[in-house]
């Protein structure tokens, strides 16, 4: 049983500690501590300790990582805990637990009282077990706080006002301070700019490494491993500083010279609130995958802006196994100027996945020879899971060159929009020599009423579907008879695409060198959300049909012959000069496609100008035939013949 210098576990009582001093200790037994306050019955415990010093005491974390050398208590049923007066704490250790100086869990239900008024906190320590990942260990090296319940922030019986850190550690994280408490939030933005947690902690200059905590209560913290934690966590000042944003920029406003920051492969920045990074190159060390990025968004009201920086691996000839851009919840985010190159990576450079209202807008970047190895994750350079009603992705004056999605979809790009009026929208941007299963260069999924708009001169040129359908787009559409989505091309290029069959599924792929749309559901044409128009389309090729396009769909028939002769299927194919062969297309529905047979699909099969256009066979002769009355006439060759056209035909029957 662990047990302290000083133990207390009887309830209704009081400590009063008054300039004790407790120095050169080493605890031994697993859970030790200079004083162990325990609070099992149902009355409280008050503790003062004033004007105390705690030095060079080494203690070892029990069996669920709690630990606290100098002070550990259990803050229940109204209890109370008060340091004051000058107290120290200075290199307080604890091994193989967490909190070095201090462990404090409190049920936030009740009463209790947990406040420094005056302590300074020095050269503490917590370190972690190596032997093992749970419980989780080597958190905070001056103060482990947690807890159950939801506390109140406006009671303000926490209160960390006199707390001055210097120079503390820890393995894992929160230096000087870790909190895991489900209200960490609130009690951090209760007050002015953090007031009754940070201390002597200074915003903008201290590390923020120092205050650290995660949005769980102890109960579900003891079962995280670390890297779930690393996924959750924040730095507390993040909590706080959400009027203005965070700036990460080392030099002068008017340099231009860039700063740079590598990335460990547990490295990484976690942003709640508003962060700029301006000026800086990133480089990632290499590791395995994982699914701990660069920066992270972590609160739907985070808002990253990326201002002209750059990314690039740590080891030319490695890969990495982290993105470096995640933004999850939601949150309005901007990206411009970035400029990415010669990266292998088993994870995206960019991905998006918001399930709140938020937006991403990427522009004047450049990505150039992005490899995305594996499958662990779909898409190329990036991967948008667009889940709420008014999110947005816009790609605006960007470069894509030589990206590929190898093992899946979306060589530069892999959008899907999963619910209503969300907007993905690509303008001026060019796609190049990009590869991936299908969808070479862009790969689009749109549940109904979505919106996909590519315009002003967005180009694809030598994108290729390795093995499947859409060298240089693919587009999945969803459409209901009450709901359409909308699917627009306004001015795009499309030349030298290719889309190539794959040897585990012959029958189905290499259709559409350069566009290949599958559409479930009932297609309304008078709603006009299918529309090629600003299609241009020059050299493309697929193995197995739709040299530039191929569309499946239910309503093939119907939408070709909408509008004037197949204005929004035809783009600036020519019914008198193009191929047949480039605008190809097969009247099922797309859930069908997958499962049909070969001889079924060359049976049904349409070239789509069939629809809009009737054919005259070349070098057929017309025959004219003179009628005289009721008697038939002969047969006059003086006009008729493909080299000799009649001017004008009076009656014809």
């Amino acid at each position: 049983e662990a047990k302290g210098i000083i133990h207390i576990n009887y309830d209704n009582s009081q400590l009063i500690a008054s300039n004790c001093i407790f120095s050169n200790i080493q605890i031994q037994s697993k859970g030790g501590n200079a004083i162990r306050i325990l609070n099992n019955g149902p009355q409280p415990i008050i503790s003062n300790i004033k004007e105390c010093q705690f030095n060079n005491i080494s203690s070892i974390g029990d069996s669920n990582g709690r630990g606290g050398s100098a002070i550990y208590m259990e803050n229940k049923h109204g209890s109370k805990v008060i340091i004051e007066e000058s107290c120290q704490f200075y290199e307080c250790i604890i091994e193989k637990g967490n909190g070095g100086a201090i462990y404090i869990e409190i049920d936030f239900t009740s009463q209790f009282e947990f406040k420094i008024s005056d302590a300074l906190i020095q050269e503490c320590q917590t370190k972690s077990d190596t032997t093992k990942d749970l419980p989780p260990t080597g958190y905070g090296g001056g103060i482990f706080l947690t807890g159950n319940g939801e506390y109140d922030p406006s009671t303000k019986r926490l209160d960390l006002k006199g707390m001055k850190i210097y120079g503390n550690s820890a393995d894992k994280s929160g230096q000087s301070l870790y909190v895991a408490m489900i209200k960490l939030a609130e009690w951090c933005r209760n007050g002015n700019a953090g007031e009754y947690v940070k201390g002597n902690y200074s915003d903008g200059i201290s590390n923020q490494n120092e205050l650290q905590g995660i949005q769980d209560d102890q109960t579900t913290f003891k079962y995280y491993s670390s890297i779930l934690i690393n996924e959750h966590q924040n730095q507390l000042d993040e909590f706080w500083n959400v009027a203005s944003p965070r700036i990460f920029r080392n030099y002068s406003v008017d340099s231009t010279q860039l700063s740079t920051i590598l990335i460990k492969s547990v490295g990484r920045f976690n942003i709640t609130g508003k962060a700029v990074f301006y000026l800086i190159n990133f480089i990632m060390e290499s590791t395995g995958y994982q699914e701990i990025p660069g920066i992270y968004g972590l609160s739907p009201t985070a808002e990253i802006d990326l201002k002209d920086c750059q990314f690039h691996m740590q080891n030319a000839g490695s890969q990495i196994g982290k993105c470096f851009v995640r933004l999850n919840y939601g949150g309005n985010h901007m990206i411009s100027n970035l400029n990415s190159k010669n990266i292998s990576s088993e994870e995206n450079i960019v991905k998006v996945n918001f399930a709140n209202p938020g937006s991403l807008s990427i522009s004047n970047s450049q990505f150039d020879n992005i490899t995305k190895i594996g499958s662990y994750t779909i898409g190329g350079v990036i991967n948008a899971i667009l889940t709420y009603e008014s999110n947005r992705l816009d790609i605006t004056n960007c470069q894509f060159t030589t990206c590929k999605a190898q093992d899946t979809w979306g060589g530069a790009v892999y959008a899907e929009i999963q619910n209503l009026n969300a907007q993905i929208i690509l303008t001026c941007t060019q796609i190049i020599q990009c590869e991936a299963q299908k969808g070479g260069g862009l790969h689009i999924k749109s549940s109904t009423t979505g919106q996909v708009i590519l315009d002003n001169l967005c180009e694809f040129k030598q994108c290729v579907a390795t093995s499947g359908n859409g060298g240089g787009i693919y587009a999945d559409l969803e459409y209901s008879t009450t709901e359409q989505s909308l699917f627009l091309i306004k001015d795009v290029l499309i030349q030298d695409c290719h889309a190539l069959l794959s040897p585990n599924a012959i029958i189905s792929t290499g259709f559409g060198g350069g566009i290949f749309i599958g559409v479930r559901g009932t297609y309304n044409s008078s709603a006009q959300s299918l529309n090629l128009k600003g299609m241009k389309i020059y050299g493309n090729s697929a193995i197995s049909g739709g040299q530039s396009l191929y569309v499946v769909m239910s309503q093939l028939k119907e939408w070709c012959e909408y509008g004037l002769l197949g204005e929004y299927a035809k783009g600036n194919y020519s019914d008198t000069d193009s191929d047949e062969n480039e605008l190809q297309g097969l009247p099922i529905d797309f859930s069908q496609f997958a499962s049909s047979s070969q001889s079924y699909i060359q049976a049904n099969e349409k070239t789509l100008e069939n629809y809009w256009g009737i054919k005259i066979p070349s070098y057929s002769i017309w025959h004219v035939q003179q009628r005289f009355g009721q008697q038939n006439g002969t047969n006059a060759k003086n006009c008729g013949e493909i080299n000799s056209p009649c001017q004008t035909i009076e009656y014809a029957i």
